[in-house]
């Protein structure tokens, strides 16, 4: 479960991500987020849900996929994208074993930093 430490602590990593950054957000996390007054860092752009096309569009053109949807890890391995867990587990063993996912659970500033100096993603294949 998530925690409001764990939400606050992946936003100031991902707010540390010198990239811009795009958030289908939830209408849950945004309640969430509003009632325990977690601030959006700048770089982060909030966008309301969208459908699925949509979703497999802004997946197909990421750099970088960070999630806690275990469906959208799968579409990231789908797409060659890079993709960071953000929970505690996963049920895709073989995506992180194969280097195409990254199980950080909440090491996002630990890893935006990585990003940030040049770090690539191990390359994986199907």
């Amino acid at each position: 479960m998530l925690m409001t430490s764990d939400l606050s602590s992946i936003l100031n990593g991902l707010g540390s991500y010198k990239n811009p950054i795009i958030w289908p957000l939830h209408p849950r996390t945004k309640k969430m987020l509003e009632s325990f007054g977690i601030a959006i860092p700048d770089n982060i752009k909030i966008i309301d849900p969208i459908g699925y096309l949509d979703m497999i569009l802004l997946e197909k053109h990421a750099a970088l996929i960070a999630t806690d949807s275990g469906g959208v890890q799968k579409e990231a391995y789908f797409h060659k994208v890079p993709c960071i867990t953000t929970r505690d587990q996963t049920e895709w063993i073989e995506l992180v074993e194969q280097g195409a996912n990254y199980h950080y659970w909440c090491l996002i500033p630990a890893i935006v930093s990585a990003l940030d100096q040049g770090f690539e993603c191990r390359p994986f294949d199907f």
